[in-house]
């Protein structure tokens, strides 16, 4: 946090990565980038470069998000502190950031197992009830007959 509020950086020409490192941008790579797509978990941005660099992305870092460079995952860094971050090669580039956190997809994995576990017993005791092998069993009460002697 230091060195990001030094008059010595520059957030413009260098990025300090999540290693310690800071990477200088070289003044003469170009390069242009736009957001396509945006919604809370995922963020697809078109970018081109002259040369390789680093897309930075003035969003939050936090755990669970994945990065994909022409539908490749690649490593994401934490870049200046704050913020995400990849490497990327001169050329065109399709970048997306996903929210995929590894604890929401063994939720979801835990609860549709449940939900096809239920779905089946359901089925199985609905089956079984209309051959009639739950009729003996579960046949409804009925009062005795009562007869009155005089």
């Amino acid at each position: 946090l230091r060195l990001l509020a030094s008059p010595d950086f520059d957030p413009h020409n260098e990025v300090l990565v999540s290693d310690g490192d800071t990477r200088p941008t070289d003044a003469t790579v170009r390069g242009e980038a736009r957001i396509t797509r945006s919604s809370n978990s995922r963020v697809v941005i078109a970018a081109t470069l002259s040369d390789p660099g680093m897309l930075v992305l003035t969003d939050s870092f936090y755990p669970g998000w994945k990065v994909y460079v022409n539908d490749k995952e690649e490593q994401i860094v934490r870049a200046n502190y704050f913020f995400r971050g990849v490497t990327l090669l001169a050329g065109n580039h399709t970048v997306e950031f996903k929210y995929e956190p590894f604890w929401f997809s063994v939720g979801l994995a835990v609860s549709l197992l449940t939900m096809l576990f239920l779905g089946g017993i359901t089925i199985l005791i609905g089956f079984r009830r209309r051959s009639g092998r739950y009729s003996e069993k579960f046949a409804p009460l009925t009062e005795p007959s009562a007869t009155v002697q005089q």
